[in-house]
C-alpha cells in the first residue's frame, strides 16, 4: 500500500509541475515556449499576439490541474475533500 500511495503522490507532483510550467510559460514568454518545444503554431501565435498561445496554455494547465485534483482526492480520508461523481449512479439506470 505504501508503494501505491507514493505513486499517487508522484502523479500529483508531476501534474502540479505541469500546471506551473504551462502558466509560467505565459508570463516567461518566448524563451520558455521554445525551451519546452512548443509547437510552431503556438510560438508564431505568441509572436503575433493572437489568442492561440494563451488559450492553449490555459487549457492544458486546467486539464493538468484537474488530473492533480482527482489524483490528490484519492489521498483524502474525508469524503468532503473528494470530487463529485466519483462513482457511477446506478439509480438512473433502473426503470
Amino acid at each position: 500500500m505504501k508503494i501505491a500511495r507514493a505513486l499517487v503522490v508522484a502523479a500529483v507532483f508531476i501534474s502540479s509541475c505541469g500546471v506551473v510550467i504551462h502558466i509560467g510559460a505565459l508570463f516567461a514568454g518566448l524563451p520558455w515556449l521554445t525551451f519546452f518545444n512548443a509547437p510552431t503554431t503556438v510560438v508564431e501565435s505568441y509572436k503575433s499576439g493572437t489568442w492561440l498561445a494563451p488559450a492553449s496554455c490555459l487549457a492544458i494547465a486546467s486539464l493538468m490541474c484537474t488530473c492533480a485534483y482527482w489524483s490528490a482526492s484519492t489521498l483524502a480520508n474525508r469524503k468532503s475533500l473528494r470530487p463529485p461523481v466519483t462513482r457511477p449512479r446506478t439509480d438512473l439506470l433502473t426503470n
